[in-house]
């Protein structure tokens, strides 16, 4: 798996995957990759997504923040 740049390709809407985004006032801050998809066009978080309404339909705008790159989640663990 690698990271893959918005710039070059987007994930299809409502799949979960690996996001990882920048401080749109210091873009030398990245945050700790999160869980995310897009829904209608915009970024959601499984932690945005448990809070207002708001912040459930633009991640990036409620946050201040700009996801740059992202990748799919890897297989779940088996038991075998």
């Amino acid at each position: 798996m690698k990271w893959i740049s918005v710039k070059e390709r987007l994930p299809d809407e409502y799949d979960f995957v690996l996001i990882s985004y920048v401080a749109n006032e210091n873009q030398n801050l990245r945050y700790v990759p999160s869980v995310g998809e897009r829904i209608n066009g915009f970024w959601t978080t499984k932690e945005s997504s448990a809070e207002s309404s708001a912040a459930h339909r633009d991640f990036e705008r409620m946050y201040n923040v700009t996801v740059t790159h992202w990748m799919e989640l890897p297989n779940a663990p088996t038991d075998k």
